[in-house]
Protein backbone atom coordinates (compact mmCIF):
# COMPACT_ATOMS: atom_id res chain seq x y z
CA UNK A 1 0.00 0.00 0.00
CA UNK A 2 0.80 3.76 -0.22
CA UNK A 3 -0.81 5.96 1.97
CA UNK A 4 -1.23 9.14 0.65
CA UNK A 5 -1.87 11.15 4.24
CA UNK A 6 0.81 10.40 6.95
CA UNK A 7 2.37 12.47 9.30
CA UNK A 8 6.30 13.81 10.87
CA UNK A 9 7.62 16.25 12.90
CA UNK A 10 10.65 16.26 15.31
CA UNK A 11 11.18 16.76 18.97
CA UNK A 12 11.35 20.48 19.85
CA UNK A 13 15.35 20.57 20.74
CA UNK A 14 15.50 18.71 17.60
CA UNK A 15 15.12 21.38 14.94
CA UNK A 16 17.73 24.02 16.67
CA UNK A 17 20.35 22.53 14.14
CA UNK A 18 17.60 23.29 11.20
CA UNK A 19 17.39 26.99 12.18
CA UNK A 20 18.18 29.68 10.23
CA UNK A 21 21.58 31.49 12.15
CA UNK A 22 20.28 33.86 14.74
CA UNK A 23 16.67 32.41 15.27
CA UNK A 24 17.51 30.41 17.99
CA UNK A 25 15.84 33.25 20.76
CA UNK A 26 12.76 33.95 18.93
CA UNK A 27 12.41 29.90 18.38
CA UNK A 28 13.22 29.21 22.37
CA UNK A 29 10.32 32.65 23.38
CA UNK A 30 8.19 30.45 20.49
CA UNK A 31 8.40 27.50 22.41
CA UNK A 32 8.05 28.71 25.88
CA UNK A 33 4.58 29.73 25.35
CA UNK A 34 2.81 26.89 25.33
CA UNK A 35 -0.60 27.90 26.32
CA UNK A 36 -0.80 30.68 23.82
CA UNK A 37 -0.33 27.43 21.53
CA UNK A 38 -2.86 25.31 22.91
CA UNK A 39 -5.07 28.63 22.86
CA UNK A 40 -4.48 29.42 19.32
CA UNK A 41 -4.98 25.75 18.25
CA UNK A 42 -8.37 25.57 19.63
CA UNK A 43 -9.58 28.78 18.36
CA UNK A 44 -8.50 27.58 14.70
CA UNK A 45 -10.26 24.09 15.25
CA UNK A 46 -13.02 24.84 17.23
CA UNK A 47 -14.14 22.04 19.43
CA UNK A 48 -11.68 19.23 20.58
CA UNK A 49 -10.83 17.16 16.86
CA UNK A 50 -10.59 14.47 19.52
CA UNK A 51 -13.03 12.99 22.40
CA UNK A 52 -10.94 12.32 25.52
CA UNK A 53 -12.52 8.70 25.10
CA UNK A 54 -11.64 8.16 21.44
CA UNK A 55 -7.97 8.89 22.44
CA UNK A 56 -8.31 6.99 25.90
CA UNK A 57 -9.50 3.90 23.81
CA UNK A 58 -6.67 4.41 20.78
CA UNK A 59 -3.81 4.72 23.91
CA UNK A 60 -5.16 1.04 24.49
CA UNK A 61 -3.70 -0.11 21.26
CA UNK A 62 -0.73 -2.56 21.34
CA UNK A 63 1.09 -0.83 18.88
CA UNK A 64 0.24 2.49 20.45
CA UNK A 65 0.86 1.31 23.77
CA UNK A 66 4.47 0.08 22.93
CA UNK A 67 5.44 3.07 21.84
CA UNK A 68 4.30 2.92 17.74
CA UNK A 69 3.34 6.47 17.71
CA UNK A 70 7.06 7.45 18.19
CA UNK A 71 7.63 6.81 14.33
CA UNK A 72 6.17 9.77 14.00
CA UNK A 73 9.77 11.61 14.92
CA UNK A 74 11.77 8.31 14.58
CA UNK A 75 12.36 7.25 10.99
CA UNK A 76 14.04 3.68 12.17
CA UNK A 77 10.72 3.16 14.24
CA UNK A 78 8.56 4.58 11.70
CA UNK A 79 9.88 2.11 9.38
CA UNK A 80 9.59 -0.57 11.53
CA UNK A 81 5.70 0.27 11.83
CA UNK A 82 4.64 1.22 8.29
CA UNK A 83 6.45 -2.21 7.06
CA UNK A 84 4.33 -4.12 9.83
CA UNK A 85 0.80 -2.20 9.00
CA UNK A 86 1.63 -2.95 5.19
CA UNK A 87 2.65 0.61 3.84
CA UNK A 88 5.49 0.56 1.76
CA UNK A 89 5.67 4.28 0.74
CA UNK A 90 3.76 7.44 2.04
CA UNK A 91 3.16 11.09 1.35
CA UNK A 92 4.22 13.72 4.54
CA UNK A 93 2.54 16.75 5.98
CA UNK A 94 3.79 18.23 9.16
CA UNK A 95 2.00 17.93 12.57
CA UNK A 96 2.80 14.16 14.21
CA UNK A 97 1.53 15.23 17.77
CA UNK A 98 2.44 15.53 20.74
CA UNK A 99 5.55 15.85 21.71
CA UNK A 100 6.29 16.91 18.60
CA UNK A 101 6.36 20.30 17.41
CA UNK A 102 6.50 22.30 13.69
CA UNK A 103 8.74 24.91 13.99
CA UNK A 104 6.90 28.12 14.79
CA UNK A 105 3.26 26.71 14.03
CA UNK A 106 4.08 25.91 10.26
CA UNK A 107 2.01 23.26 8.86
CA UNK A 108 -2.11 23.36 9.98
CA UNK A 109 -1.37 26.83 11.85
CA UNK A 110 0.44 28.45 9.21
CA UNK A 111 -0.62 31.87 8.83
CA UNK A 112 -3.84 31.33 10.64
CA UNK A 113 -2.84 34.15 13.46
CA UNK A 114 -0.57 37.21 13.52
CA UNK A 115 2.91 36.45 13.13
CA UNK A 116 6.12 38.02 11.76
CA UNK A 117 6.23 36.40 8.17
CA UNK A 118 9.53 35.82 8.79
CA UNK A 119 8.91 33.22 11.37
CA UNK A 120 6.32 31.40 9.77
CA UNK A 121 9.11 31.03 6.31
CA UNK A 122 11.85 29.84 9.12
CA UNK A 123 9.98 27.71 10.41
CA UNK A 124 9.02 25.85 6.85
CA UNK A 125 13.09 26.20 5.76
CA UNK A 126 13.65 24.40 9.22
CA UNK A 127 10.70 22.01 8.79
CA UNK A 128 12.32 21.27 5.31
CA UNK A 129 16.02 21.06 6.52
CA UNK A 130 14.73 18.49 9.19
CA UNK A 131 12.49 16.27 6.89
CA UNK A 132 15.50 15.92 4.20
CA UNK A 133 17.87 14.27 6.82
CA UNK A 134 14.33 12.27 7.99
CA UNK A 135 13.97 10.48 5.29
CA UNK A 136 16.34 10.63 2.35
CA UNK A 137 13.74 9.53 0.10
CA UNK A 138 11.49 12.60 0.39
CA UNK A 139 10.64 15.40 -2.44
CA UNK A 140 9.21 18.73 -1.69
CA UNK A 141 7.45 20.95 -3.82
CA UNK A 142 8.37 24.11 -4.17
CA UNK A 143 7.35 27.74 -5.92
CA UNK A 144 10.66 29.21 -6.21
CA UNK A 145 9.38 32.55 -6.08
CA UNK A 146 12.72 34.19 -4.52
CA UNK A 147 16.02 33.43 -6.41
CA UNK A 148 17.50 32.42 -2.79
CA UNK A 149 15.16 29.82 -2.26
CA UNK A 150 16.97 27.81 -5.55
CA UNK A 151 20.15 27.25 -2.83
CA UNK A 152 18.19 24.28 -1.54
CA UNK A 153 18.70 22.77 -4.91
CA UNK A 154 21.93 22.21 -3.89
CA UNK A 155 21.38 21.31 -0.33
CA UNK A 156 18.98 18.36 -1.26
CA UNK A 157 19.59 17.74 -4.85
CA UNK A 158 17.97 18.37 -7.98
CA UNK A 159 15.78 14.44 -8.20
CA UNK A 160 14.77 15.45 -4.75
CA UNK A 161 12.68 18.75 -6.11
CA UNK A 162 9.71 19.55 -7.40
CA UNK A 163 8.75 23.13 -8.82
CA UNK A 164 5.14 24.64 -8.48
CA UNK A 165 3.71 27.99 -9.44
CA UNK A 166 1.28 27.63 -6.36
CA UNK A 167 -1.59 29.09 -9.29
CA UNK A 168 -3.67 31.20 -8.16
CA UNK A 169 -2.01 32.48 -4.25
CA UNK A 170 -0.94 35.30 -4.45
CA UNK A 171 2.53 34.22 -3.12
CA UNK A 172 2.91 32.06 -6.57
CA UNK A 173 4.95 32.29 -9.88
CA UNK A 174 1.86 32.64 -12.25
CA UNK A 175 1.30 34.24 -14.26
CA UNK A 176 4.95 34.82 -15.24
CA UNK A 177 6.10 31.13 -14.42
CA UNK A 178 8.36 31.36 -17.21
CA UNK A 179 10.11 34.31 -16.96
CA UNK A 180 10.60 34.05 -13.05
CA UNK A 181 12.16 30.49 -13.90
CA UNK A 182 14.24 31.20 -16.77
CA UNK A 183 16.28 34.24 -14.26
CA UNK A 184 16.15 31.78 -10.95
CA UNK A 185 17.79 28.96 -12.88
CA UNK A 186 20.19 30.58 -15.08
CA UNK A 187 23.39 29.13 -14.63
CA UNK A 188 22.04 25.35 -13.55
CA UNK A 189 22.25 22.73 -16.38
CA UNK A 190 19.66 21.88 -18.64
CA UNK A 191 18.98 18.25 -17.44
CA UNK A 192 18.79 19.44 -13.74
CA UNK A 193 16.21 22.51 -14.78
CA UNK A 194 13.81 19.74 -16.46
CA UNK A 195 13.97 17.14 -13.34
CA UNK A 196 13.13 20.58 -11.52
CA UNK A 197 10.32 21.69 -13.38
CA UNK A 198 8.41 18.46 -14.59
CA UNK A 199 10.44 15.75 -14.69
CA UNK A 200 10.65 14.24 -11.22
CA UNK A 201 7.05 15.09 -10.82
CA UNK A 202 6.25 12.87 -13.99
CA UNK A 203 8.34 9.88 -12.61
CA UNK A 204 6.85 10.22 -8.73
CA UNK A 205 3.21 10.81 -9.83
CA UNK A 206 3.12 8.46 -13.19
CA UNK A 207 2.14 11.54 -15.74
CA UNK A 208 2.02 10.75 -19.45
CA UNK A 209 5.22 12.08 -20.47
CA UNK A 210 4.49 11.29 -24.23
CA UNK A 211 1.31 12.99 -24.00
CA UNK A 212 2.29 16.17 -22.02
CA UNK A 213 5.46 16.43 -24.32
CA UNK A 214 2.75 16.80 -27.14
CA UNK A 215 0.78 18.97 -25.59
CA UNK A 216 3.64 20.66 -24.69
CA UNK A 217 4.82 21.21 -28.12
CA UNK A 218 1.38 22.58 -28.92
CA UNK A 219 1.69 25.21 -26.68
CA UNK A 220 5.12 26.26 -27.94
CA UNK A 221 3.65 26.66 -31.47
Amino acid sequence: MISADCHASALPDTYRQYLDPGLEGAYDEWLSDSEAKKRRKAEHTGAAIYSEQALEEFSTIEEVAAGGVGGGWDSARRLQELEADGTVAEVLYPGAGDPSVTPFDVGLMTYQYEQDPALWLAGCRAYNRWLGDFRRQVYLGAGFTDPEEVDVVDQLGAGQLMWGSDYPHIEGTWPRSQELLVEQFAGRPDAEVAQLVGGNAADLYGFDTEALTALSADLRA
